[in-house]
């Protein structure tokens, strides 16, 4: 039943074909609009708006049992579709049912955080766009965190002067990050002039070794 609901969804949307229409499925459905007028939307820039009936539809369809179809639709998205998805009232909320979703795997809910590479600071200076990007955050690696941290490091200024930017950078302790860089590349430094040391004092003095003639003396 399930499966020819969704079905039907592709045909309604004529995205039936492998390829760039199947991967659109999520845009499609969450603007209700077929995929030659998607096209022709984004050729021309201008796009219809995000539908409520399709960003429930789609919560809905994150929440079955295998959405990999869905799932995969998200993450073949590009950084700026997902941005205009994550910063939109009815949109924002499609990343809150991508995390929160027992039906999507950690792997994937961590690909979505990287697909939004080059838009945390978008995603943090808008008030639908904080709270996606706060989602995201929960289900982050320390390593996808630093990235995060990192763009918005770049981006100091304007989140300071933006209210949800200055939000999102004191409760992700972007400052904590900047200082552990530092720390982080002060050990590195110290370290490598101390393995420098103990190699230069582990190393024979060569002079010491040659003869009067320059060949290297043998034992």
């Amino acid at each position: 039943m399930l499966l020819s609901s969704f079905q039907a969804l592709i045909d309604l949307l004529e995205c039936s074909e492998p390829g760039k229409p199947q991967e659109a499925f999520a845009l499609l459905l969450l603007r209700m609009v077929t995929f030659p007028k998607y096209r022709a939307g984004q050729e021309q820039g201008s796009l219809p708006p995000v539908s409520l009936q399709g960003a429930l539809a789609l919560q809905e369809l994150l929440n079955f049992r295998k959405p990999i179809k869905v799932v995969n639709s998200l993450l073949a998205a590009s950084p700026g579709e997902l941005q205009a998805m994550g910063c939109d009232p009815r949109g924002s909320h499609i990343v809150d049912a991508f995390v929160n979703s027992t039906s999507v795997s950690t792997k994937n809910k961590e690909k979505l955080v990287y697909r939004f590479k080059g838009c945390y600071t978008s995603l943090a200076c808008s008030k639908h766009g904080s709270r996606g990007l706060e989602a995201l955050w929960k289900v982050a690696s320390i390593k996808a965190k630093t990235q995060v941290c990192n763009e918005l490091l770049a981006d100091e200024l304007k989140l300071k002067e933006n209210k949800f930017g200055r939000i999102i950078f004191n409760n992700f302790q972007v400052c904590n990050e900047k200082r552990f860089d530092s720390v982080r590349k002060r050990s590195i430094g110290a370290c490598s002039a101390c393995m420098y040391k103990r190699i230069h004092a582990a190393t024979p003095n060569i002079s010491s070794l040659t003869t009067t003639d320059g060949s290297v003396e043998r034992e």
